[in-house]
């Protein structure tokens, strides 16, 4: 199984949120959801997402 990792303002030194599941907006908001049931939230929006790498970069504010 591939999840996504999230890296915040691509700092691929720090992970964010590991086994990513499910993300979704609701205005400048994130909430990050993990296999395991974390919920993590961050005031930013999606920089980029790499499918291949299963990667996802946000830009805090």
């Amino acid at each position: 199984m591939c999840l996504a990792k999230v890296y915040l303002n691509h700092d691929a030194s720090n992970t964010f949120a590991d086994s990513v599941t499910n993300l979704s907006q609701k205005g400048n908001t994130l909430k990050i959801t993990t296999l395991f049931g974390e919920e993590k939230v961050v005031a930013g929006e999606i920089e980029s997402i790499d499918f291949t790498d299963s990667v996802i970069n946000i830009a805090t504010k």
